[in-house]
């Protein structure tokens, strides 16, 4: 690979980062914090993304783990969990 297109592919990596990030950190997700609307439309926009990029989801079918925090009022929230396999022969698994 020459260094041009080295340096034309960390740019585009680096675009398309920066593109997540404006997104996650728009205001329409007001702060992404947890049990909101804004926290369902960021863990929808993720989920979409490792899909575009054919990551698999870390349980069979579904991106999502749901949880349970509080002490005095119980909340729900989800993580996002995905399964990128590694390239060791002996290790991935």
């Amino acid at each position: 690979m020459s260094f041009a297109s080295e340096l034309h592919a960390q740019s585009s990596i680096v675009e398309n980062l920066k593109q997540h990030e404006y997104v996650l950190a728009s205001d329409s997700l007001q702060g992404r914090r947890t049990g909101t609307i804004g926290a369902e439309k960021a863990v929808a926009y993720i989920c979409r993304q490792l899909k575009l990029m054919n990551v698999r989801p870390f349980f069979d079918t579904s991106y999502i783990q749901p949880f349970t925090y509080g002490y005095d009022i119980k909340m729900n929230g989800k993580n996002v969990l995905a399964l990128i396999p590694g390239a060791d022969p002996v290790l991935k698994d």
